[in-house]
């Protein structure tokens, strides 16, 4: 047992074969010889010196043996343990281990051994330490009975649960409830319940066993889900609905100003139309008037579509080359009547070092200062207005880009301090008095800020009461070169240009609308113009005259009864394949955003909302005519 023989034993004592072990049996083995009584089960652990690295157990019997002349010894029956010790550690480590496992994942457990005759009332299951916290129970007192733990759940669980029990107990068939539990302080708990049998190979059911886990966790990780799933889709509706707003009011809004535009291109080209013939000098005031109301409408259409399309953020900005001097003469040319009217000095001052041919979207600049010069010229009673650009001081030293600072200062009234905070909200004057002295929608700031915030720009302003304000702003803008400059032509004189006679050009021009005014008036503008044009109703009248007769150019209608524009054009494509092709001009009252796209899409060669002026009219034409 100790690793050494039996002579090796031999006239040894137990100090000089195990010395650690003799400190301990050497002192029992005294008192066995004093006493003459025997000592049992005797645990005794040590190392042998044949096997140092090893702790081995034992457990011995000790009893008094009487000798001759009446000397007593001892003897004793050792047997070793090792193994049993080593396994009996085993399992209080997997107990202990089990035990916390037990503990963080909450899952108790219940164990009960079948005998004949138990029932739910009698039967009294093994709980887990884990089991009695989950139930907020004291681990000392007794376990409960089926019965008793029954009543612990609430009633709506409690007959499934003892219907799972029963079956269980009688057939062995196996369970899993999510079941509810009040603790101790009231606390609404979820518990899930496995039951298992256990068989004999006979089938015989012998044990049964539960495990218990406390599932509140995730039952309210589950609850919360499904609220934020609910809530979720209670968003998409919401955002659906949304969408279906926004697309009802774009097509209100495409619809309003095809309504609008339509009699207004009506008003305005019947204006320009007469203002070429002879008129007394009360009726060319009139017609003035007339014409200059017509405009501003026009004016506040654009700018509800403007700020429609940038709250649905489906403006999108073009990058292309341009003559910065051109966008400046250009509104020179548009406002000065405006300012000699009132008298007013409108000024134009660009620095030297601002170069002319820029990148970036010049319509939407011509826009913004548009806007400016007009409220400059619309709230200065008297004085000048001076525009201004230079480069900004924060703008980048190299050669690909540039930042440019513009201004529009005036002599005006100026604006209240308490107002000034509102002043770029849509909808918003300085005050009700401006608005009904001066008019307007109050969109006209808005829209610049907000189509400077997607040119990554900024705007600002300063103002003082009775002196006059400064409105400024700075925008980032490419320089162009000349390979960009080669297809952006120089100004050139449209008048001289487009006024050519049908014997000069030998155009055949087609009107393809529905609009009998509208008709009427496009055959005069291009009589005025100097061309002579056929016309038809819609986009059956088209295909069937264009099957007998050539047209250089055709003017299209997008929307018209029977057959509109955009279809009449996919069918003569198709017709034309690749060997021919009639130049079209798509007009349209609609001028949202993707309209063009939506012509080009269809086939035309090129598009003009309404209304349509002489002269754009003129330079079209003369720009598909040109070779």
């Amino acid at each position: 047992m100790n690793g050494a023989s039996v002579e090796q034993h031999l006239g040894k004592t137990l100090r000089d074969l195990v010395p650690e072990i003799a400190e301990q049996v050497e002192p029992l083995l005294q008192q066995v010889i004093q006493t003459g009584q025997p000592m049992y089960d005797i645990e005794i652990r040590g190392r042998t010196p044949t096997s140092p690295e090893i702790e081995r157990h034992w457990t011995a019997n000790y009893y008094s043996v009487n000798f001759l002349q009446d000397e007593r010894g001892v003897g004793g029956v050792v047997i070793e343990v090792t193994e049993r010790v080593r396994a009996e550690l085993a399992l209080r480590e997997s107990q202990a281990k089990l035990l916390e496992a037990q503990r963080l994942a909450k899952i108790g457990s219940w164990e009960l051994e079948l005998k004949d005759g138990v029932t739910l009332e009698t039967a009294q299951p093994e709980w887990s330490e884990e089991l009695f916290r989950i139930y907020d129970l004291e681990p000392q007192q007794p376990s409960p009975s089926f019965a008793q733990l029954l009543q612990y759940h609430s009633p709506e669980d409690r007959s499934q649960l003892q219907q799972s029990l029963n079956t269980l107990l009688t057939y062995g068939v196996p369970f899993s409830l999510d079941v509810q539990f009040n603790s101790a302080d009231e606390q609404l708990r979820y518990l899930n319940i496995i039951g298992q049998a256990i068989h004999r190979p006979d089938t015989q059911t012998t044990r049964l066993y539960a495990t218990v886990m406390d599932i509140t966790e995730r039952k309210q990780i589950e609850t919360e889900l499904v609220r934020q799933n609910q809530a979720l889709e209670e968003a998409i509706a919401v955002a659906q609905a949304a969408d279906s707003a926004n697309q009802a009011k774009t097509n209100f809004l495409a619809n309003m100003s095809h309504e609008i535009r339509t009699p207004m291109n009506s008003i305005l080209v019947a204006s320009q139309l007469l203002q070429q013939t002879e008129l007394e000098f009360q009726q060319q005031q009139l017609l003035q008037t007339l014409r200059s109301n017509g405009e501003q409408l026009l004016h506040t259409i654009n700018d509800i579509l403007d700020l429609s399309k940038l709250e649905a953020r489906k403006l999108r900005l073009e990058q292309r080359p341009f003559y910065l001097n051109e966008v400046l003469q250009s509104l020179a040319d548009s406002f000065s009547s405006q300012a000699q009217t009132k008298g007013l000095d409108l000024r134009f001052n660009t620095a030297a070092d601002v170069s002319e041919a820029l990148i970036g979207d010049d319509f939407r600049l011509r826009q913004i200062l548009s806007n400016l010069i007009g409220n400059a010229i619309k709230f200065t009673p008297s004085g000048r207005i001076t525009v201004t650009v230079r480069r900004a001081s924060d703008s980048p030293p190299n050669e690909s880009a540039v930042i440019l600072y513009f201004s529009v200062a005036d002599t005006g009234i100026g604006i209240n301090p308490t107002a000034q905070e509102n002043l770029f909200q849509p909808f918003t004057q300085a005050d009700a008095s401006t608005t009904r002295q001066f008019g307007g929608t109050g969109l006209g700031l808005t829209i610049c800020r907000r189509i400077l915030q997607l040119m990554e720009g900024e705007i600002g302003f300063d103002s003082t009461p009775g002196e006059g304000s400064t409105f400024w702003f700075k925008v980032p803008l490419s320089f162009a070169h000349s390979s960009d400059l080669s297809a952006t032509s120089l100004p050139t004189d449209s008048a001289s240009e487009t006024a050519a006679s049908p014997t000069e050009t030998g155009l055949n021009i087609l009107v393809v609308e529905d609009y009998e005014d509208n008709r009427m008036l496009f055959l005069m503008l291009l009589k005025a113009l100097g061309y002579q044009a056929d016309s038809v109703t819609n986009g059956v009248a088209f295909l069937e005259r264009i099957a007998g007769q050539d047209y250089d150019i055709v003017l299209m209608d997008c929307q018209m009864p029977e057959m509109d524009g955009y279809e009449a054009t996919r069918k003569l494509r198709q017709q034309e394949g690749d060997q021919k092709h009639t130049i079209i001009i798509g007009l349209t009252a609609h001028a949202m955003e993707g309209d063009r796209q939506k012509c080009l899409d269809a086939g035309m060669d090129d598009y003009i909302s309404k209304p349509v002026g002489l002269e754009t009219l003129g330079e079209t034409i003369e720009r598909w005519t040109r070779d």
